[in-house]
């Protein structure tokens, strides 16, 4: 299962005008791109993923948002984990997406770790809903049994070793994507968050 077959199942099934969406970078941020420019806060630094779309989240409240993180950045920005426990109940409408690819691809393919961490059991010590899947059958199966009904990790295990290198098409850094989400957030909310400046 590669992320370029996770991102078409949940373009077909899950993600809709209303949907906001949260990514890391490198081949993620690549394969989310392709299916949704406008709709996602692209963030270009490590470990600030889940943190974002936790305010996203409550700020929508009803909507959906997805966090697509990766297994190195999620690792970077663990201490989160106390926040989601305090805040499961209200985070409902949040579905939070690892790829699980035991390398650090942005940083030339190095192990995240040499021991993995047992996600579920990470996901038990706070009380958080955490499934694990290697197949897209169990991802599509746990993402409707749990997607958007309580706070869920999807920790999806995926192997991009035969994916092109090199193919990026993404020509926009986080600034430029902060502009493009927040008019995606104006949309969905029907209200004007970045407004004139006021000139005396």
């Amino acid at each position: 299962m590669t992320t370029k077959e996770v991102m078409s199942f949940l373009d077909e099934s899950w993600i809709s005008e209303k949907t906001s969406m949260i990514c890391s970078l490198g081949r993620t941020a690549q394969e989310v791109y392709d299916v949704s420019p406008n709709q996602t806060l692209f963030l270009d630094a490590m470990g600030d993923v889940v943190s974002t779309a936790i305010g996203v989240a409550l700020g929508v409240a009803e909507d959906p948002v997805i966090a697509f993180d990766t297994d190195g950045s999620n690792l970077m920005g663990i201490t989160i984990l106390s926040s989601l426990a305090a805040l499961k109940n209200k985070l409902q409408n949040l579905a939070i997406i690892v790829f699980n690819n035991n390398i650090l691809e942005s940083g030339g393919g190095m192990k995240t770790t040499d021991v993995g961490p047992n996600w579920e059991h990470l996901g038990e010590a706070w009380g958080i809903q955490t499934v694990q899947v290697t197949n897209l059958k169990d991802l599509k199966n746990s993402f409707e049994k749990f997607a958007f009904k309580e706070l869920t990790y999807f920790v999806v295990n995926v192997d991009n070793t035969e994916c092109v290198q090199g193919d990026s098409t993404k020509d926009i850094d986080g600034i430029e994507s902060k502009y493009i989400f927040t008019r995606h957030l104006e949309r969905v909310k029907n209200e004007k968050i970045l407004k004139p400046c006021l000139k005396n």
